[in-house]
């Protein structure tokens, strides 16, 4: 072919031969593909991507563009070669599809060998597990267990080489230092309960054998345990529970109700209490005795009490009506030695 027109892509003189046909053809114009025009104005040969053919009942193609060189000319014929691919295609994707088959065969197989390890590690980690982790870990909690139920236990013993080794090493000696330090603290415990009951002991010999009655109460006005002896001495009986301190002390209703008025100001935290204590009722009697009261208020974190302070004034009333009645015969005395005409005459009347 030689090149007739750049611009359409025109060569002039073509034979074609189809030697699957064995139809030679001869032509005058032939539109050559763009390719082409490299061989004939540069002189290169040039191959074709594969291709479906449109002139020759399909199938897949490559074309070869081999160029000649003209005489007298800058110009080059061409040589086209159409090389039909269709069966070296087949035969290559029959190869790949053979290919494809071994490769997703060894992909299957290494994929059940890979599976087949995955399950036997896995037996073999739990073997493992089992042996050094699960029943050491078994044999730890159960030795807790032991200890939160109270029980005597020995030492944790676990033999596997490994940190739950190390770590029942160091819980074993962590439990005999807290045992040690418990015994301890229960040893001060009672050392302290002793003091307690002893200070406790000294305490109430001191309230029992002070000449005075000490009886506390809370709001609701029941005397609470732990009065001292003296009170019932003083009270003249037996201060059981559920016993109103009001009644006990005043048989007046009127007396009952003031004082109970005087208290509740008392119970009052925010109210001076010095007004209780100089203006609350500060004596009464039982029984032909009389006695003096003193009040504190007691506050503590969790309750408010007045204590009540009893002194048995019988002896000091007594002396004090005496004196007033060895003072009144004095002054009759002074009297008659000053008028003694005015007591000669009353005598004789």
């Amino acid at each position: 072919m030689r090149l007739e027109d750049e611009e359409k892509r025109i060569a002039k003189f073509v034979a074609m031969t189809d030697l699957s046909q064995g139809k030679p053809y001869i032509g005058v114009d032939y539109v050559f593909p763009k390719a082409m025009l490299r061989a004939f104005k540069k002189g290169e040969t040039v191959y074709t991507d594969i291709y479906v053919s449109k002139s020759v009942e399909g199938g897949r193609w490559m074309s070869v563009f081999v160029p000649f060189e003209e005489p007298s000319s800058d110009d080059y014929a061409v040589l086209e070669v159409d090389i039909s691919l269709e069966n070296l295609l087949l035969e290559v994707e029959s190869k790949n599809r053979q290919l494809m088959l071994v490769h997703l065969s060894i992909a299957i197989g290494l994929l059940l060998v890979f599976i087949a390890l995955y399950f036997l590690t896995q037996r073999l980690i739990h073997r493992t597990l089992l042996s050094e982790v699960n029943l050491p870990l078994a044999t730890f909690m159960n030795h807790i267990d032991q200890i939160q139920k109270g029980s005597e236990v020995q030492k944790l013993q676990i033999n596997t080489g490994c940190e739950l080794e190390v770590l029942a090493e160091h819980f074993s000696i962590m439990y005999s230092t807290i045992q040690e330090k418990q015994q301890e603290l229960s040893n001060l415990n009672l050392s302290l309960e002793d003091k307690v009951k002893e200070q406790t002991a000294s305490i109430r010999n001191l309230l029992d054998n002070a000449g005075q009655g000490f009886l506390s109460f809370e709001p609701d006005y029941l005397i609470l345990p732990g009065y001292s002896r003296e009170c019932i001495n003083l009270l003249g009986s037996e201060l059981g529970s559920n016993v109103d301190v009001s009644a006990l002390l005043f048989a007046d209703s009127g007396e009952i109700q003031e004082f109970k008025e005087w208290m509740d100001k008392g119970f009052d935290e925010d109210f001076d209490f010095d007004l209780v204590n100089e203006l609350a009722p500060k004596e009464f009697e039982i029984e032909g005795r009389f006695m003096e009261v003193q009040y504190r208020r007691i506050v503590s974190r969790d309750s408010l009490l007045v204590m009540m302070i009893l002194t048995d004034v019988t002896e000091k009333k007594e002396l004090q009506n005496m004196a007033a009645r060895e003072e009144n015969l004095m002054k009759r005395i002074l009297r008659t030695l000053q008028y003694p005409d005015q007591f000669t005459d009353f005598v004789k009347e």
